[in-house]
């Protein structure tokens, strides 16, 4: 008995479970290099767990070279200002403009509840 999954469903989770395992066995790899690199391993600090998931998917792609990965993983997402924003200025500025507004909705006008501060300009830019 199959469970009622189609042929179809059943190759593509034993192509999942491949892949699965594949990456487990990749993850090794750049675990490994980074030992072998700990200038790199230095560089990631609190990074180290995400850089290892994001090379090991990279590297069922592209071929390994641990430079480079470093260099484009360091762009997307250590300098990345998403992931060096300082939370507690985050917070003083959110209060800030939440009392300038008079905590009301520059959309539709209603007064408290559930407010959020958007950004007529993103942060990326």
């Amino acid at each position: 008995m199959n469970g009622g999954l189609t042929w179809q469903d059943q190759k593509e989770g034993v192509i999942m479970d491949y892949l699965s395992v594949y990456e487990a066995a990749l993850r090794v790899d750049v675990i490994n290099d980074l030992e072998k690199s700990p200038e790199i391993s230095k560089k990631l600090g609190g990074f180290k767990g995400r850089f290892i998931s994001w090379c090991a998917k990279e590297r069922t792609i592209f071929e390994a070279d641990l430079d480079d990965e470093f260099q484009e993983f360091e762009e997307k997402y250590i300098k990345s200002r998403l992931y060096n924003t300082n939370l507690k200025l985050w917070k003083l500025i959110s209060k800030q403009v939440f009392e300038r507004d008079g905590f009301t909705c520059f959309y539709c006008g209603q007064y408290g509840g559930i407010l959020e501060v958007d950004h007529y300009i993103p942060i990326s830019k």
